[in-house]
């Protein structure tokens, strides 16, 4: 999928070549290597030197690394693209404070996101809004029959740029929906919602008011789907 987005990508740039900087395709080429092939290591290779404990999952058939790493917040899994693997981590809070199905619920709702590869396309979706649309709404202003009317045209980028970037934040929100949804199915909807409760208790999840620009949805609205489902 990410060799086919490249492919894409260059086309683009090669269309848009004679009036898009050439810094800014290089930066976008930079952000795909870095978040994709590099980043992944850096946050796997952080887990495994801060873990305190590992255990073995028998439910997925991993190991799992509990750590006090910052950047695990009740739990987190990351793809290795060359490996092509993934690494489970679960904070050691969390780990103290849920049950054995409890945790099954965290570990299977970070599961969900391997299994729909939500690392890569939310990778994408935010390239395509911060690269892909920008050169493509600068090609557009260059057509002959935009410059007649240049005002409204431009209202209409900031406006689209504006949905676009909403937008993304959006469809991650969704995707902790459905991994919520998907650790319910194979634990229970009881167990799933007593997990978020506990994860807010403690505070490795956040209650927020609406966000637009949040990845994360608000505990009582995860709370709320995984009731009406």
């Amino acid at each position: 999928m990410i060799y086919l987005f490249l492919m894409f990508y260059s086309l683009i740039c090669f269309v848009s070549r004679e009036m898009i900087p050439l810094s800014l395709m290089i930066n976008g080429y930079l952000y795909i290597i870095v978040m994709y092939f590099v980043f992944p290591y850096v946050v796997a290779w952080y887990i495994k030197k801060t873990k305190k404990n590992i255990y073995y999952c028998n439910k997925i058939k991993k190991n799992i690394y509990i750590t006090d790493a910052l950047i695990v917040k009740g739990g987190l899994s990351i793809y290795l693209p060359i490996n092509k693997e993934a690494v489970y981590a679960i904070s050691e809070k969390s780990f103290k404070h849920l049950t054995n199905e409890e945790l099954d619920f965290l570990i299977f709702h970070e599961k969900a996101h391997i299994i729909y590869r939500d690392q890569i396309n939310n990778m994408i979706s935010f390239f395509t809004v911060i690269y892909v649309n920008p050169i493509i709404l600068t090609f557009i202003s260059s057509l002959g029959f935009v410059k007649k009317y240049i005002v409204i045209y431009l209202i209409f980028a900031v406006v689209f740029y504006l949905f676009l970037f909403v937008l993304h934040f959006y469809r991650t929100r969704l995707k902790e929906m459905r991994a919520d949804y998907y650790a319910s199915v194979n634990t229970s909807i009881s167990t799933g919602m007593s997990t978020l409760q506990k994860l807010s208790g403690i505070y490795e999840l956040r209650e927020k008011t609406f966000n637009a620009l949040a990845t994360h949805p608000s505990v009582s609205s995860r709370i709320d789907y995984l009731n009406k489902n």
